[in-house]
């Protein structure tokens, strides 16, 4: 299912921590000494979505989607300056390798990651030898524990498991010093604990022992810290939905986007709301807050949208915010258009006259009320297990019809 969320956050639904990738190109890496030059060429994709595609399909069925494979080219400075061919052969990568080292000798060329998963698959590490034989692939599990990697900072496809990789002084390994989980981001300053892979048959060595049982301990701070966050997110995922205290902005746009999730008819995967929160009247931001609702009521398009509004400290401000966006829209111009109202009744009365005569449909968000949370938006309920599998069954429908 992994990669069928992936998938999903493609197509534009949600994700926890969002990247973006290139379309991967032609690359080549030069040794440090400049004496040997690598180049790789990717294996043929059309396009990201075309890939998503193959790859669920091939993790449902269990056959590897069949795509010709990327190939590495190694290749010497001759005398002369020229080029000259050393060994070209397809790569263990699915699409491409990440990142490439080339020793200063070309015996060896040892790549990193694959394109669109850096930290995932089997691939992560691959040792070359002389005239390209695979000396090892490695798992990122073949160098840390399962838990281990599960703390490292995740992206939506990748993991962010080690920086400034190197060969060793005397050529004989190669140096990484591994990301020490540490529950932040993906900034540079990190701690790291540093493996040494030999080249001539992939050995591991581990950390100095210290260094090592530091790096465990720090895993587990961070998995009970997770553990804790995610019995807390459950906790609240469960309760019923109260409004926030006070006009914070971030607050209510949180409201709002769970507000929306919880009362809708969509299906969990598809939940997708635009979200206006409107300052007071008399703040100083209320114009550029006002622009903000404006541009999202005019904003009309051809195919069904949800936008949800507030103005917790103001809500007649709201009313008559809408007064004015409204009239810049047609009769029956916003018929694909939902708009989700947290206002007190006779504020959201009012909007609902002004916004009738555009088509669009009004939702009422009581705050006064507390909002029950939907089954199916709970892990672990039959509920949700029988909409992941409706979801999932709704994209092996579309794989099958292209």
């Amino acid at each position: 299912m992994a990669l069928a969320m992936l998938w999903l956050t493609a197509l534009g639904g949600g994700a926890a921590r969002g990247d973006s990738w290139a379309m991967p190109e032609v690359e080549t890496t030069l040794s440090a000494n400049g004496q040997f030059r690598f180049t790789v060429t990717p294996a043929p994709i059309t396009n990201q979505l075309e890939y998503f595609r193959e790859e669920i399909a091939a993790e449902k069925t269990g056959v590897a989607a069949q795509r010709p494979a990327p190939l590495g080219l190694l290749e010497r400075r001759g005398t002369k300056g020229a080029w000259e061919p050393v060994w070209a052969g397809p790569l263990a990568n699915p699409v491409a390798p990440v990142m490439v080292l080339v020793a200063d000798d070309g015996r060896h060329v040892v790549t990193f990651d694959n394109w669109h998963s850096v930290g995932h698959g089997k691939h992560v590490i691959v040792i070359y030898g002389p005239d390209g034989a695979l000396v090892r692939s490695l798992a990122l599990t073949d160098l840390v524990p399962q838990d281990y990697m599960d703390a490292l900072p995740h992206s939506v496809s990748s993991i962010h498991w080690s920086k400034d990789e190197g060969f060793s002084v005397d050529g004989a390994s190669v140096v990484i010093p591994v990301i020490v989980p540490h529950g932040g981001g993906l900034g540079d300053n990190v701690e790291t604990v540093p493996f040494t892979i030999a080249l001539a048959d992939g050995a591991v060595t581990l950390p100095p022992a210290a260094q090592w049982e530091g790096a465990l301990a720090a895993t587990a701070k961070v998995t009970a810290a997770m553990a804790e966050a995610e019995a807390k997110w459950l906790a609240e995922r469960k309760a019923p939905l109260m409004p926030p205290q006070g006009c914070k902005e971030q607050d209510w746009h949180e409201y709002l986007r769970e507000a929306h999730g919880r009362l809708s008819t969509e299906t969990p995967f598809e939940l997708s709301t635009a979200t206006t929160v409107l300052f007071a009247r008399d703040h100083p931001r209320y114009r550029e807050s006002l622009k903000w609702l404006r541009d999202e009521v005019a904003d009309v398009w051809d195919f069904p949208t949800n936008a949800a509004f507030a103005s917790p400290c103001d809500p007649d401000g709201l009313v008559a915010a809408f007064n004015k966006a409204v009239k810049r829209l047609k009769p029956g111009s916003a018929v694909n258009a939902t708009f989700w109202i947290a206002a007190p009744e006779p504020q959201f009365a009012a909007i609902a006259r002004l916004v009738a005569p555009t088509g669009a449909k009004t939702v009422w968000i009581d705050p006064a009320t507390p909002i029950p949370q939907r089954p199916d938006r709970i892990p672990g309920t039959p509920e949700h297990e029988a909409a992941m599998q409706a979801w999932s069954d709704s994209i092996d429908a579309e794989l099958a019809s292209d």
